[in-house]
């Protein structure tokens, strides 16, 4: 592929990843700091099933999965410098 400002290509997916899990994560801590009882209401407003079932199912996905994502894209670099593909196959 082809660099651009000598920068690989392979750097604009981790920006990708790391953004969406900080995205994740806010949204699903907003979910508890907000009440999960307003997040149950609003899911019945649009028709989700069992509301107040999906309310922390939801936030917990969000807020462990943005974690996760972030973390996974943060040691992405770690691991490249750490063990290159040649070395650890």
């Amino acid at each position: 592929m082809k660099r651009i400002a000598g920068v690989h290509p392979d750097w604009g997916i981790t920006v990708v990843r790391l953004m969406t899990g900080f995205l994740f994560a806010i949204h699903g801590y907003q979910k508890f700091a907000g009440g999960l009882g307003g997040v149950a209401t609003f899911f019945a407003k649009v028709a989700i099933p069992f509301p107040s079932l999906m309310a922390p199912f939801i936030a917990i996905l969000e807020l462990v999965g943005g974690i996760l994502l972030f973390l996974s894209s943060a040691l992405r670099p770690v691991w490249w410098h750490a063990c290159s593909p040649w070395k650890c196959l």
